[in-house]
């Protein structure tokens, strides 16, 4: 394919790309009005769009000749799969359990497929997982036990997956198909109308009345940022660019401004109402509707900030650094208010409210493009907005694809009956004991989300622990919270440590240094999914008045004296009888989340005054004495 060829070529997919862009859009939004079809053809069409636009963007991008006509006969492959299930609807629902050749043809194109989108779109890991699941489910009968399952045909097998309309068509895909494809393109919709700027101007507005001055920009912009990128690495990308060269100007150590800008991005997939792609997924898994997970993520986001804006505080004081306070561009803020904050504020009402989260997106899409186009200084170019639309479509895609995957592997487990025997492997080399399998399934959390996606390591946890944690009297609710939240902070655990290594690459620092003190500054982030599995009013599950107020207040104390005791600052530099004070505050405070004892709230408030008193006096004193010698000489 020479230049002209293939200029002409990229031309016609980017044309084509662009109208399926659009009309997936359209599409999507329609579909929230109007039931003009089932749930299951609806996914169907979903899936249509999903791997043309994957397997088109690919073809666009990719520079051999052989492999874009590749990517163009998995375009043609695609629509004839998803076009025979479709077509063949009826007759595919009259025939499960007994499909014919062509139908489990048909249904293993599709599994194939779905794979290979998977692929390209979040690299080896996942599809690997997958085919292994796969190839579980097929030869599982020639294991021995613990491992062994009754055999299954062929058939039958690729019934489970795709043309029974289990597996890929279900719950899993289904909310993607409902909401979530809508909700990860506003979240597009909103940077391409320039909300990372907005949302910086409000980050260095929250800086203006902290000592830590841009730190908390960085801490306050990234966690608005994120709502709608809902991606560590993505998020340190967009806001680390601005946030961590003023960070070093303003005297921060390359590794602090690093780490920092790492921590701060982590959290941004915690953050309600949008709370990144995973939360789809745990939708899925739970089937809640998405508003009640959105409430029971605010305090454990609040907690999780609260944590990381008062380490980084501390840091501040403690390497006595005094940097400018940012200048706000307050028409910035002015002139893009309306375009972010009453779209914004109106989903997250809808939400609450317990409207349908297809309608909610429905118009807090049309919000933003109102809002956008009646400003000149947001108003997009025809291009640009045609670009942005295609970008978020394509990304929306990209998480639809590894999640029908996901729904693949869930169906092997359930099926063959793997899931409840990893459950009882997990209890058994835990001994039934519940803290060791906490501190397992933390583990495994953090291994896994080091190594692959957020929502990949997420829907594994999911699958394969959580219900060890339900069986061992958990509510899933907060089991899944759980796996959820050690998944998240894997991009800031050391060795490998994504959000830390990017960065440090940003903020060119040592990135053994930077993961290190990332690590720190999140710390006490960690300790915030044991008190949702121990507390449920942690996840706004009140019950009663008093103890959910206690134990609200007792959490923030907790992780407020964890930071303090890593940190080893308060007043002044703290030494080993006071820190070891702090420490056992923060276990005290912790201990009244667990275990509900008012005695241990009570002494820990007790031991709280003392401590801040005996901060308070030293600090007096310390004064006193330099003013004494000042006046002497």
């Amino acid at each position: 394919m020479d230049v002209k060829e293939k200029s002409i070529f990229n031309s016609t997919i980017s044309i084509i790309m662009a109208i399926l862009a659009w009309g997936a859009i359209t599409y999507h939004m329609v579909a929230t009005q109007i039931l003009f079809i089932s749930s299951i053809e609806h996914q169907i069409v979903h899936l249509a769009f999903v791997i043309t636009l994957i397997a088109l963007s690919s073809a666009l991008t990719i520079k051999k000749k052989s492999s874009k006509w590749f990517w163009m006969a998995i375009v043609i492959l695609g629509l004839i799969s998803t076009g025979y299930i479709m077509y063949f609807y009826d007759h595919l629902e009259e025939v499960i359990g007994f499909p014919d050749n062509v139908d489990v043809v048909m249904g293993s194109l599709l599994v194939i497929l779905v794979i290979i989108c998977t692929w390209k779109s979040w690299g080896m890991t996942f599809p690997i997982i997958t085919i292994a699941c796969l190839l579980y489910f097929f030869l599982g009968h020639l294991l021995p036990q613990p491992f062994f399952h009754p055999k299954f045909d062929f058939a039958m097998v690729v019934g489970y997956l795709s043309i029974s309309f289990r597996g890929i068509f279900g719950p899993f895909l289904a909310f993607m198909a409902n909401f979530g494809f809508l909700l990860v393109f506003f979240g597009a919709l909103l940077e391409l109308m320039g909300a990372n700027q907005f949302f910086l101007e409000m980050g260095k507005l929250g800086g203006k009345v902290t000592y830590a001055g841009p730190a908390h920009t960085a801490v306050v912009g990234s966690s608005l940022v994120g709502m709608a990128s809902g991606s560590a690495i993505g998020n340190v990308i967009i806001t680390g660019s601005f946030t961590i060269p003023t960070m070093k100007k303003s005297g921060y150590s390359a590794e602090a401004a690093g780490a920092i800008e790492s921590v701060a991005s982590t959290g941004s997939q915690i953050m309600p109402p949008i709370m990144g792609s995973s939360v789809f997924l745990m939708a899925g898994f739970l089937g809640k509707p998405y508003a009640e997970i959105m409430i029971a993520g605010i305090i454990p986001a609040l907690l999780y900030y609260f944590g990381v804006g008062s380490g980084v505080e501390l840091w501040a004081r403690k390497n006595r650094i005094d940097p400018p306070k940012e200048k706000v561009d307050y028409k910035i803020i002015y002139a893009r208010c309306l375009s972010f904050v009453v779209p914004l504020g109106f989903l997250t009402t809808l939400l609450i409210m317990h409207k349908s989260a297809g309608m909610a997106s429905f118009w807090a899409i049309i919000l933003v493009l109102f809002f956008g186009f009646i400003q000149t200084s947001t108003r997009p170019s025809l291009q640009a907005l045609s670009s942005g639309i295609v970008k978020g479509v394509i990304g929306a895609a990209k998480i639809s694809i590894v999640i029908a995957a996901v729904a693949m592997i869930a169906q092997t487990f359930i099926s063959t009956g793997l899931g409840t025997k990893v459950a009882y492997a997990v209890q058994y080399l835990s001994g039934d004991n519940l803290y060791i399998m906490l501190l397992m399934t933390m583990v495994f959390s953090i291994i896994l989300g080091c190594g692959m996606p957020t929502m990949a390591a997420y829907a594994l946890m999911a699958i394969l622990v959580a219900p060890s944690l339900v069986n061992a009297g958990i509510s899933m609710f907060q089991a899944h919270f759980f796996c959820f939240y050690f998944a998240i902070l894997a991009a800031v655990t050391p060795p490998v440590a994504l959000a830390s290594l990017a960065a440090a690459s940003i903020a060119e620092a040592d990135y053994y240094k930077t993961g290190v003190l990332a690590f720190k500054f999140a710390f006490s982030g960690f300790i915030i999914p044991y008190f949702v599995v121990f507390n449920p009013s942690i996840l706004m599950q009140l019950e009663g008045s008093l103890s959910p107020i206690l134990s609200i207040s007792s959490a923030f104390l907790a992780v407020l004296f964890f930071t303090i005791g890593i940190a080893g600052y308060l007043l002044y530099q703290i030494g080993f009888i006071s820190r070891t004070l702090i420490f056992i505050n923060a276990f005290l405070f912790c201990g009244y989340v667990i275990t509900i004892k008012p005695a241990l709230f009570y002494i820990g408030i007790i031991l709280s005054l003392f401590s801040i008193s005996w901060q308070i006096w030293k600090k007096k004193t310390e004064k006193d004495s330099v003013s004494g010698k000042l006046l002497t000489n």
